[in-house]
């Protein structure tokens, strides 16, 4: 389908209309829902960092190969606990001494998978072959707290 006023006035409007159990895909939704407020997000970057830290598998330390493209990319200073990264973690309610690339990874992650989840759950709605992803996700146990 080209991409035109047309095409995207119709992509916009599916978009408005989508949304899990009749809620549409608006920005102050996915806010209140998903937004960093939201417990969800609270739970979701501190059981990922949680979990980061605790795993021993050298295959699952992908945040490792990840600190290089965070300091070049993003700008940030993985190395230094700034007040900004302290901020960051009493937010998120990280424990102990927050280590500043498990952390980011750990935020960009879980925004990664949610928009990740978001379009899935978009194409997918559109397609008689895929079962709603977000659904699918949404039967799998919760996030510990």
């Amino acid at each position: 389908m080209p991409v035109d006023r047309r095409s995207t006035e119709r992509f916009l409007r599916a978009l408005y209309n989508l949304g899990q159990k009749g809620r549409p895909y608006q920005p102050e939704y996915l806010q209140g829902d998903f937004g960093s407020d939201s417990s969800l997000a609270q739970n979701g970057v501190r059981v990922l960092y949680e979990e980061i830290l605790a795993t021993a598998n050298p295959k699952h330390n992908i945040f490792q190969t990840m600190e290089d493209s965070l300091r070049e990319v993003c700008g940030y200073d993985v190395d230094d606990l700034s007040d900004k990264l302290k901020k960051l973690a009493e937010f998120y309610t990280v424990k102990g001494k927050p280590q500043p690339a498990p952390l980011l990874f750990a935020v960009h992650t879980y925004y990664a998978l949610l928009i990740k989840l978001l379009a899935a759950d978009i194409v997918s709605s559109h397609s008689n072959m895929m079962t709603r992803q977000v659904e699918n996700c949404s039967t799998r146990r919760p996030l510990r707290n």
